[in-house]
């Protein structure tokens, strides 16, 4: 029987593609996945910088609640015999003194402080600001870290570390008009701390890390400056992000 099937051909229908249309296809394609790159790129820099800000804007205001709880305190005197307020007011330090704890008091509550007092406040102050309660608190910078030193006894320091890579922490205290006290060109006060009603406290910080290459490209000229214009840091002129923060504390226990 004769073999009347017809031979198969390749029609223009069924033909495949052409070295030209794969490399337009792939070249299509490059072109999308860059552009699909750069902007996960672009959104990558900006989540890990806005992150970075946003971890030193956080840690700012956690050292400016701390702190102004303790500067408020300053001064409390309740039985008006101990020897309370601002021993030391420097541009770049400061310690307060104040007396908060009876530990000999008992008022009926839950004793649950130190050595069977009542807790910190309940039954005012004994008349002697205790160390050993945390009645006398220093702020100071050691390199970038902040310290709040609250001495176990006179002559033992405990620093307590309250954040790092703090590049700068500037004190401006002012008297009940508001103006400025300084007592030498560098911003210190001696001869008049009876005259401190309020503190201006600024604070800078770096941020921990730099990656480049997952951040905006980034040079920090920036000039911190205090409340009254006064240079406190910079410009570093490096690739770290920086934040500041500046607040005024009113001293209600200083007259």
């Amino acid at each position: 029987m004769p073999n009347t099937k017809k031979p198969y051909r390749i029609t223009a229908d069924c033909a495949g593609l052409t070295l030209l249309e794969i490399m337009v296809g792939i070249a299509i394609f490059g072109i999308a996945m860059g552009s699909i790159y750069g902007a996960y790129r672009g959104q990558l820099r900006s989540y890990v910088t806005n992150q970075q800000l946003a971890e030193m804007q956080q840690v700012l205001r956690s050292i400016s609640q701390i702190m102004q709880v303790d500067i408020r305190m300053a001064g409390t005197n309740p039985t008006k015999t101990a020897t309370t307020g601002i021993t030391t007011a420097n541009a770049n330090s400061i310690t307060l003194r104040m007396d908060f704890t009876n530990p000999d008091a008992q008022d009926g509550e839950d004793d649950d402080s130190i050595n069977g007092a009542d807790d910190p406040g309940e039954a005012g102050g004994d008349g002697v600001c205790d160390i050993g309660l945390g009645e006398v608190i220093t702020y100071r910078l050691e390199g970038t870290e902040l310290k709040r030193t609250t001495p176990a006894t006179p002559a033992v320091d405990t620093p307590s570390l309250i954040a790092s890579n703090i590049e700068a922490m500037n004190f401006v205290y002012l008297d009940a008009d508001g103006k400025r006290l300084e007592d030498d060109a560098a911003g210190n006060v001696v001869a008049s701390i009876p005259l401190i009603r309020a503190i201006q406290v600024t604070l800078v910080m770096r941020a921990g890390k730099n990656v480049p290459v997952l951040m905006y490209k980034y040079t920090d000229n920036t000039e911190y400056q205090n409340q009254f214009k006064d240079t406190i840091f910079g410009p570093a002129g490096d690739q770290f992000r920086r934040a500041s923060l500046s607040f005024e504390v009113k001293c209600k226990n200083l007259s």
